[in-house]
């Protein structure tokens, strides 16, 4: 046993041996003598005009000479370009290699420019730089080539126009129940982005001078045109808040991109006159937009589980949306109390934040386009956990959160507890701000019913907003101190009833069982 461990003792010896002879040999580099990579391609001064019918042609090799540690050493190179006079501030890496050289198409190199900012179509003076990395675990830094400046002209991306309908052209919706009759093709100019990518086409419109904070999404393509259905359009349209059997302008435009986030073009702006016909829209097909967050339920992930925020008709704002969340503030369990809004599950634009001057309770919303404009800041959650209602106003950019009930209490003459507030009956919490219940109403009652938040309290109360039935409807809210609302009318047959309270909704829905 003891010669056992005299031999495990030499060998460990002689590895560290061996590990001390690798420090030693990296640390004998002098720093000080080491040679950076110096570029050979492009030369200084040097200019160059990229050309669409020569998208798929090479640009000039970038190359350089090695850096020089005085031994072999293995070396990552990072070749970046920025404007001249950005001292580097927002390089863009045009590639990271084991290699002496980097080739990259003209389309390329123009659609990574174009990515980065450079859109005019003008000649810009940039500066190009190789910085050498050594990554070993006793030498760990970088050294900077001397910097070389050269003039490049990118191509501008022609704009996706519609070609048809014209603009200005006016339209009336004629009825049609079967969803077979089509409307008009729109078509649209392609963008040349110098080779052939996959290149999708996204045709949407707005109510006129909205600035597509609320647009409506006809068709995601790679086609140049789309053939509406009426029904479907006309749908569409009255969920964009339009009136039946009245003119109002309507603008149209395509969004051309590479993958949807990459060499982003949108056309001029069409505006048609468009008059749609009466239907009705089924209420779970209303515009929703989507609240998600480290302080909601939802968390960060962007593709499932975010929060549903309502259109609200009703509001008399266009547009407001509302959730409803259990809100959890900033460091309690893993939180980190924010909330933000997207447009589509999937997608990080159209985003709402805020900026400094937003609170846990009010502020503005700051928008975010697309995936080129820099992310808003996160709206700061409330400094309780809890039920809150989440108002965002996407056209006055306003946001609102304020605490939702978490209990609710059927009343009235039309229920078993008649107006006595002390046997008011428990409705259940589904999830926050949904309560459902299944209780008899009776018909003959004269008033109806309400609910309150409290078994005992008059106030707060939730009542009708006087266009309501007995059976669906948009409820009203009666804080501490404000007048009386409206009952909600008695059902015509006595009986049991389901019934369904939604806050993020603001509704109320009956159904006989």
């Amino acid at each position: 046993m003891k010669n056992i461990k005299l031999v495990f003792l030499a060998v460990v010896s002689l590895l560290l041996g061996y590990a001390c002879e690798d420090d030693k040999e990296y640390k004998s580099i002098n720093m000080t003598d080491v040679t950076p990579a110096s570029i050979i391609t492009p030369t200084l001064g040097s200019s160059h005009e990229l050309l669409a019918a020569e998208g798929t042609t090479d640009f000039e090799t970038f190359s350089w000479a090695p850096a020089d540690f005085g031994q072999i050493i293995p070396q990552k190179y990072s070749l970046q370009i920025d404007q001249e006079g950005n001292s580097f501030a927002n390089a863009l890496e045009l590639s990271n290699t084991l290699d002496l050289d980097y080739t990259i198409m003209v389309a390329d190199l123009n659609l990574k420019l174009w990515d980065f900012g450079i859109t005019s179509g003008a000649a810009e003076n940039f500066e190009i730089r190789v910085i050498t990395t050594v990554n070993k675990p006793i030498v760990d830094t970088s050294y900077i080539s001397e910097i070389v400046s050269l003039t490049i002209k990118p191509f501008a991306y022609n704009k996706p126009n519609i070609s048809s309908p014209l603009d200005g052209s006016s339209f009336i919706l004629e009825f049609d129940s079967t969803g077979t009759v089509d409307w008009e093709t729109i078509t649209w100019d392609a963008v040349n982005y110098g080779s052939s990518y996959s290149v999708n086409y996204m045709l949407e419109f707005d109510k006129a001078d909205s600035n597509f904070v609320n647009a409506v999404t006809l068709v995601n393509t790679s086609k140049l045109s789309y053939t509406a259905n009426v029904k479907s359009f006309n749908e569409a349209l009255l969920k964009r808040g339009l009136e039946p059997g009245t003119a109002e302008p309507i603008e149209f435009r395509v969004i051309a991109s590479i993958g949807g986030i990459s060499g982003v073009v949108t056309s001029n702006l069409t505006t048609l006159n468009i008059t749609p016909f009466a239907a009705e829209i089924p209420s779970d097909e209303i515009p929703v937009i989507y609240m998600l967050g480290g302080g909601t339920s939802a968390g960060w992930g962007n593709n499932n589980g975010n929060i549903v925020a309502y259109y609200q008709p009703s509001s008399g704002a266009d547009s407001t949306f509302t959730a409803v969340d259990k809100l959890t503030p900033n460091g309690v369990d893993g939180s980190d109390g924010l909330i933000k809004f997207v447009r589509f599950i999937g997608m990080w634009a159209p985003q709402w934040g805020t900026d400094a001057t937003g609170t846990n309770t009010a502020g503005p919303l700051v928008y975010r386009p697309t995936e080129a404009i820099p992310d808003p800041t996160a709206i700061p959650g409330p400094a309780e956990a809890g039920d809150y209602l989440v108002t965002a106003n996407i056209v006055s950019l306003t946001y609102k959160i304020e605490k939702v009930a978490e209990t609710l209490h059927l009343i009235g003459d039309a229920t078993t507890a008649v107006w006595d507030n002390t046997k008011a009956i428990p409705l259940t919490k589904d999830a926050p701000g949904v309560f459902t219940i299944e209780t008899t109403l009776s018909s003959t009652a004269t008033e109806g019913f309400k609910f309150l938040v409290n078994q005992g309290a008059w106030e707060p109360m939730y009542g009708q907003d006087g266009n309501g039935t007995w059976e669906k409807g948009t409820l009203t809210y009666r804080p501490v101190g404000a007048p009386d609302v409206k009952s909600i009318p008695p059902p015509p047959t006595t009986g049991t009833y389901l019934i369904e309270v939604n806050f993020a909704k603001n509704t109320y829905l009956l159904t006989k069982k």
